[in-house]
């Protein structure tokens, strides 16, 4: 009877260890409760980074030297700009700016030391203003720099910074209550601010891109997709690339190894996610998904080293996160759908590493956490 008895225990023992697993799914998968719904692919991973309540919009990813994702965000509902990067422990985050921050956008770069660099929005409490600043890591403190004086309106702004030569920040940042574009850079002597383009062309969506020669390169929405840049000679120059007032909106763009530029939006007209390069003299666009519009809404550009694109977006109809590139032939569209009655995918930002593997940083809206995808090439 005893044996009989622990027999039974033993294999009910079992059942339940096979049955009930260790709370996570196979393949990448996301425990119980997690915001992720069934893999549709399984070179997906998930992890939530930040369960903090009201952490994860404004988010911007870069991949350093290493392969490790670094990411910065914001707590909108504490006023706090926030940095997380995977350690050998898991991740590491830090508060960078309590209480300062105010806009709804940060933007972040790693330099050749592996240490990020972030552009943000933030109250002076001092001159009682709104304006732009940067945070620079090193070791384990931050050094922070005001970069312009003037008072913003709204919240509602746009920033993108790149790591130049030497180490050297370059920033843009839109001017709400100008409707203008700013440029600032460093240099060994100092630093300098310019303003870009001229009152009342636009700024919103502006993303900031470096080519061969160290010259900036910029588009925005302006009425349509514009793109502005500085040639070899320091000329300013700029172009329309959709001459359209639906296009251009939730735009982003990256410049291939030939310093050729390429732009992905979404149609405000239509909703449907558009890529953009030049061939040949003119400028050929291609109607990639139908994700629809939504103030969440983001594309993100990156080129591989073959200069093959790869976009991450927001579907607003499904309410998933999305992953699309070019495999040379056509576009691959890859989805991840959120368990029931979820929301994610939202201010997705994408980073790609030196073996092509997709990084993404995005938002659960209903949880309202940050949220963190790689795709495994």
């Amino acid at each position: 009877m005893k044996r009989e008895f622990y027999f039974c225990v033993l294999l009910s023992c079992l059942l339940i260890a096979l049955l009930g697993g260790c709370g996570k799914k196979t393949g990448g998968g996301a425990a119980t409760n997690s915001p992720f719904g069934d893999l549709d692919h399984p070179n997906w991973t998930h992890q939530i980074i930040d369960s903090q309540t009201g952490t994860g919009r404004g988010t911007s990813i870069a991949v350093d030297s290493k392969g490790m994702p670094h990411i910065s965000y914001l707590n909108l509902s504490k006023h706090e700009l926030k940095y997380a990067t995977l350690g050998g422990k898991g991740w590491l985050i830090t508060t960078v700016d309590s209480e300062n921050q105010r806009g709804t956008s940060s933007s972040l770069a790693i330099d050749s030391q592996d240490q990020p660099h972030i552009i943000y929005i933030a109250f002076n409490p001092t001159w009682n203003r709104i304006c732009p600043y940067t945070a620079h890591k090193q070791s384990e403190e931050w050094t922070f720099k005001e970069r312009d004086s003037m008072n913003m309106e709204s919240e509602d702004n746009y920033t993108s910074i790149v790591i130049g030569d030497s180490d050297y920040c370059h920033f843009a940042y839109y001017y709400d209550s100008i409707n203008c574009l700013y440029y600032g850079y460093d240099y060994a002597s100092g630093s300098s601010t310019i303003l870009f383009n001229d009152f009342n062309v636009g700024g919103k969506f502006a993303v900031l891109a470096l080519d061969t020669n160290n010259k900036p390169h910029i588009s925005f929405y302006g009425n349509g997709l514009k793109h502005y840049y500085r040639d070899a000679g320091g000329y300013k120059r700029n172009e329309d690339v959709v001459d359209d007032p639906n296009a251009g909106y939730y735009s982003s763009f990256a410049l291939d190894q030939n310093d050729a530029p390429h732009f992905a939006y979404v149609d405000l007209s239509t909703g449907e996610l558009k890529y953009v390069k030049k061939v040949e003299s003119a400028w050929a666009i291609e109607v990639i998904d139908d994700p629809g519009t939504h103030d969440g809404q983001r594309t993100c550009l990156a080129l591989d080293s073959s200069n093959r694109p790869h976009i991450s977006y927001y579907d607003a109809n499904k309410k998933s996160l999305k992953y699309t590139w070019h495999d040379g032939t056509k576009w691959v569209i890859v989805e991840e759908a959120p368990s029931a009655g979820g929301d994610i995918g939202q201010y997705a930002a994408l980073a790609l590493d030196s073996s092509g593997n997709a990084h993404i940083s995005h938002y659960d809206a209903v949880n309202q956490n940050l949220l963190y995808s790689k795709f495994a090439h």
